[in-house]
């Protein structure tokens, strides 16, 4: 799977400028990282190694963290340019399909200020080499920050991983990638130097609106059955005339 390395200055500026079918069933995404890392592992340096649990200073209660090994102070066309990423389940349990017209959100930290035009990325990867992104510009601060919005089209670029292009996702582009999604990144390394610490909480995209079922067809009423010797007559049961 390719992975988003660096994002150039044009795409960020793109990004800040734009700043289902009825049976789809929506893939479970909630990570509160109390008890584990849930299977997030980071990607740097070439490599994959678990996400480090911290089970307490979370947002609260636990959540993961990664310390960024090399410096990316040649990023984006020479070394060292090697940027840290959390990533997800992958593959993810499921398609996200019915998560489009929801919302995603997570908590971030860390203990550096941020350098020149860096931002936070969350990216979804899908199976085709290609992936959704969502620039997010972080404050200036220690602190938590919590990060949040809709899982639509605006505001999001379609990344092609294989030749490094990018551009606005359209509605369909967005639902494909939705629909063939194989993992979740969030990209937190805001900072070009190395041995800084960056923390995940509370990462989860919630379902988006269903369409609402069809009301069940209309059915006739029964037909009133009447005891022998009497008939149905407006409704209500009554005496048989005996023709003489």
């Amino acid at each position: 799977m390719k992975q988003l390395r660096w994002v150039t200055g044009s795409v960020i500026g793109a990004a800040v400028a734009l700043i289902a079918p009825a049976a789809a069933t929506a893939t479970p995404f909630s990570y509160p990282f109390n008890d584990s890392n849930q299977t997030f592992t980071v990607l740097q340096n070439g490599g994959s190694t678990p996400a480090t649990l911290v089970s307490t200073g979370g947002n609260p209660g636990g959540f993961i963290r990664l310390t960024d090994a090399i410096a990316e102070t040649g990023c984006p066309t020479a070394a060292p340019c090697d940027v840290s990423l959390f990533e997800g389940p992958n593959p993810l349990p499921g398609s996200l399909t019915a998560n489009y017209g929801g919302t995603w959100s997570f908590d971030f930290k860390t203990d550096v200020a941020p350098s020149v035009n860096k931002n936070v990325y969350l990216v979804i990867n899908d199976a085709a080499g290609e992936g959704l992104v969502k620039s997010i510009p972080p404050a200036n601060t220690t602190n938590w920050q919590h990060f949040s919005g809709s899982l639509t089209e605006p505001g999001w670029l379609l990344y092609d991983f294989g030749v490094g292009t990018s551009a606005p996702a359209t509605e369909a582009q967005f639902k494909s990638v939705l629909s063939t999604a194989i993992a979740p990144d969030i990209q937190p390394d805001i900072y070009t130097g190395s041995g800084e610490h960056y923390g995940l909480d509370n990462f989860v995209f919630t379902d988006g609106p269903q369409p609402a079922s069809a009301p069940p067809a209309a059915t006739a009423p029964a037909r009133k059955k009447c005891k022998k010797g009497r008939k149905l007559k407006h409704g209500r049961c009554v005496k048989k005339k005996v023709r003489k």
